[in-house]
């Protein structure tokens, strides 16, 4: 899978449902091809200090950037989830059965059903996260570290 920068004049050219991530008033643009088979998406957004996330796990790609995340499957190109965020995206990590989307206050926890199991709050900011087994480990940016069982 790769992340390359285009045009917006190259972004305009995706049809809709290809533009898998999009903010309005965008200033950064990519085109992340994910495979022959699923093919290419575009993504916008607004900041040209960052850059997209994209990690893969049991045949899905979870790119997301900003305040947006989507999971595209593999095999097929087909959007499996998409979702506006709170906060800004900071890490996206797998445990057992569970996706964990880490945005700069806040935690979600997904079901691999894509439903939402849980959130938690961290009003003190995020400075890191890491799975450790079946155990969620937080670090605030004020140094503490928090642990929360799946």
């Amino acid at each position: 899978m790769k992340i390359v920068p285009i045009s917006e004049s190259c972004y305009l050219k995706y049809e809709g449902c290809r533009r898998i991530i999009h903010h309005d008033n965008a200033r950064a643009f990519a085109e992340v091809d994910i495979g022959q088979r699923a093919g290419s998406f575009a993504l916008a957004w607004r900041s040209d200090l960052v850059v997209p996330t994209a990690v893969a796990n049991r045949g899905m790609w979870w790119v997301g950037i900003d305040q947006k995340i989507a999971a595209i499957q593999e095999q097929t190109g087909r959007i499996c989830f998409s979702m506006t965020l709170i906060d800004n995206l900071s890490d996206i990590l797998f445990g057992d059965r569970v996706v964990i989307i880490a945005c700069e206050t806040e935690i979600l926890v997904l079901n691999d059903d894509y439903s939402i199991r849980e959130i938690h709050g961290v009003p003190d900011g995020i400075k890191a996260v890491r799975m450790t087994g079946n155990r969620l480990e937080i670090t605030t940016l004020e140094n503490v570290l928090s642990k929360i069982d799946l």
